[in-house]
C-alpha cells in the first residue's frame, strides 16, 4: 500500500501553522503520515503544532524540534531521516494544499517515472486572498536536461513537489546544509531533476502564500545569483563525496550548464522589465 510522508518545515509562521496542518489532514488520500521540524521558532509555532497533534489523536504526527536554528534545508533533512512513507513531500508551514494534492500527484506519478513531480501554485496573500492564479491543465510534462538544463528554475516551489522517496537516498548524506539555509528547493530539486528526472503537473494543487516574510523576498535579486553561482560547485563537491554511480555523467552535464548561465541572466533581466510593467 503506498504510503506518503509530508514533512513540514517550521519556523515562526505561528498564524499559519494551523492551516497548514489541516490541509494535509483534509486529503482525500489518507494514507499518510506527518513529520513537522521545528527549526527553533522564537514564537508560538511550537505550541500550535502540539495543540493540533494533541486534538488530532487519530493521525500520525510527529514533532522534531530543532535546539538551535538550522535552516530549511536542515530541516528537511532531519524529517526526511524520519519519513517512512515511499512519496515525500516537503511543505513549507505557510503554504495550504488543495484536498486532492496527494492523490492527484500520486496519480501523476503511476504515469510516469521520475524522481519528483512539481505541480503548479494558486498564489495567496497573508489572508488568504488569491493573488495570482495559473492557468491550468491535467497535462504532465516530463523535462529533460538538453531543454531543462541543470542549474535552472522550471518548478513551482519546495510544497509543490512530491518526490519518490528513492530518488532522496543519497541527499540525507549531505552536510553543507548551511549553504542553502533558504531557498533549499534550489539544490533538492536540480539535484534529484539531474539524478532521477522531473516532471510537471498542470493543475494548481497548492496555495503559495506570498508576504513580506517569504525567504525569497530578501534581494531576490541578489539570492537568484548567488543561487545560480553556487549550485553547480556545491553539487559538483557533493558528487565528487557521495555519489559513485554514474559520477562522470553527472559531472559533464554540470559543466556543461555553466554555458547555460548568461542565458538564465538573460532571461531573469527580460523578466525583471516585464514585471515593472505588469499592472499591480
Amino acid at each position: 500500500m503506498t504510503k506518503v510522508s509530508f514533512v513540514v518545515t517550521s519556523y515562526n509562521y505561528e498564524q499559519f501553522i494551523e492551516e497548514t496542518l489541516n490541509s494535509i489532514k483534509n486529503q482525500t488520500f489518507q494514507d499518510f503520515e506527518i513529520v513537522v521540524v521545528d527549526d527553533f521558532s522564537n514564537d508560538n509555532s511550537v505550541e500550535k503544532i502540539n495543540n493540533f497533534i494533541n486534538n488530532n489523536p487519530n493521525l500520525k504526527v510527529k514533532l522534531i524540534i530543532h535546539d538551535k536554528n538550522q535552516g530549511q534545508l536542515k530541516a528537511s533533512l532531519t524529517g526526511l531521516s524520519e519519513a517512512t512513507g515511499e512519496f515525500v513531500c516537503f511543505i513549507d508551514s505557510d503554504d495550504v494544499l488543495e484536498t486532492d494534492y496527494a492523490k492527484k500527484l500520486l496519480k501523476a506519478h503511476s504515469k510516469i517515472d521520475v524522481g519528483f513531480i512539481s505541480c503548479n501554485c494558486t498564489e495567496i496573500d497573508e489572508f488568504g486572498n488569491i493573488k495570482n492564479n495559473k492557468k491550468q491543465s491535467n497535462n504532465i510534462k516530463k523535462l529533460n536536461l538538453l531543454t531543462s538544463p541543470f542549474g535552472a528554475w522550471f518548478w513551482s516551489p519546495m510544497s509543490s513537489a512530491m518526490f519518490r522517496k528513492s530518488s532522496l537516498d543519497v541527499v540525507k548524506d549531505y552536510d553543507n546544509t548551511d549553504d542553502w539555509r533558504i531557498c533549499p528547493d534550489k539544490f533538492l530539486f536540480n539535484f534529484v531533476h539531474l539524478t532521477k528526472g522531473s516532471a510537471i503537473y498542470g493543475e494548481n494543487l497548492v496555495k503559495k502564500r506570498v508576504h513580506s516574510n517569504n525567504a525569497g523576498k530578501f534581494n531576490r535579486t541578489k539570492l537568484n545569483f548567488e543561487n545560480n553561482k553556487k549550485i553547480r560547485k556545491c553539487t559538483l563537491d557533493f558528487i565528487k563525496k557521495h555519489l559513485f554511480k554514474n559520477k562522470l555523467k553527472y559531472t559533464i552535464i554540470i559543466y556543461l550548464s555553466y554555458f547555460y548561465i548568461p542565458i538564465q541572466v538573460l532571461k531573469y533581466v527580460k523578466k525583471s522589465i516585464l514585471s515593472k510593467f505588469q499592472p499591480n
